[in-house]
C-alpha cells in the first residue's frame, strides 16, 4: 500500500486526503521453482501440500482485485517478497515521487517475517513499515528490534544464523535468535562474524566454523530480491 507523503492543503474539509493510496497485490509466481531453489532444492521442502479448500481462493481473490481496481503483480521467477521488497525499495527512494512531487510511504500488509527485513528506521522519510493482518498493528523498526534483538537491517544476518524451519533454510546448528542477535551486535555482520571465529571459544566456535557455507547460503536464501525486473512481470 503505497502512501503519497501529504502536507498542509491536501486534506478535504473534512480531514480525508485528497490523494488516496495506491493498492498493489502481489502474488508468488505460478513456477513451481524459484531462483531459490535452485541455489537450495530443499528450500521449503518441508511445507505440507496446500489444502485443497484453500486453491480455489485465489481465483476468487484475483478476481475480487480486478473489480476493485487493484493492481496485480507476479515475477516469473521470484517469490511474493522479492516483487515487494523492489516496489517498497523503489517507492522508498526520495528520487521517486508521484507526478504531484510527493514521496511515497509504503505500508506492507503481511504476516511473513521475512519482510521485516525492508521496514525502515523510525522517522526515516519516506518510510516503509509492515502491517500485521491479524490486528491491524503497526510493525515498526522499534518493534522489530525488541522481537529479534537486531534492526531491521541486519535480520537477514540473524535468519542465516538461527535458520528459519518454516521456508526449510538451515542456518548454524545449536545457533538461536539470541545468540545471533548477540554475535551480530559484537562483530556487525554475517560477514565480520565468520571472519573471526578463532575469536569464539568451545561449540559456538565450532559450530560456526564447520557451517560457514551453509551460513552464507542460508544469507542468499534469507536475502529479498530488491532488482527484481518489472519489465518482465505479469500485471494485470
Amino acid at each position: 500500500i503505497v502512501y503519497p507523503q501529504l502536507a498542509d492543503g491536501q486534506f478535504d474539509a473534512n480531514g480525508n486526503p485528497k490523494k488516496m493510496p495506491r493498492v498493489v497485490l502481489v502474488f508468488d509466481s505460478k513456477e513451481k521453482k524459484t531462483f531459490r531453489q535452485e541455489l537450495y532444492p530443499d528450500y521449503k521442502a518441508n511445507r505440507p501440500p496446500m489444502p485443497i479448500d484453500l486453491a480455489p481462493q485465489f481465483d476468487l481473490v484475483r478476481h475480487l482485485a480486478s473489480t476493485l481496481g487493484m493492481v496485480q503483480i507476479e515475477a516469473p521467477g521470484y517469490e511474493a517478497d522479492d516483487v515487494i521488497a523492489t516496489l517498497a525499495n523503489w517507492a522508498s527512494n526520495s528520487d521517486n515521487r508521484t507526478q504531484d512531487g510527493m514521496m511515497m510511504d509504503t505500508n506492507i500488509l503481511s504476516g511473513d517475517k521475512d519482510l521485516w527485513q525492508l521496514v525502515t528506521d523510525s522517522g526515516r522519510v519516506p518510510s516503509v513499515h509492515m502491517i500485521d493482518p491479524k490486528t491491524s498493528e503497526r510493525i515498526t523498526h522499534d518493534q522489530v528490534l525488541e522481537k529479534w534483538g537486531v534492526s531491521p537491517s541486519k535480520l537477514g544476518d540473524a535468519l542465516a544464523l538461527a535458520g528459519d524451519s518454516a521456508d526449510n533454510i538451515p542456518g548454524v546448528p545449536s545457533i538461536g535468535p539470541k545468540t545471533a542477535a548477540k554475535l551480530i551486535h559484537k562483530y556487525g555482520s554475517l560477514d565480520a562474524i565468520l571472519e573471526n571465529t578463532e575469536q569464539e571459544k568451545g561449540k559456538v566456535r565450532k559450530v560456526l566454523e564447520e557451517n560457514e557455507d551453509q551460513a552464507r547460503l542460508s544469507r542468499e536464501l534469507v536475502e529479498l530480491r530488491r532488482d527484481v525486473p518489472l519489465e518482465d512481470c505479469l500485471i494485470r
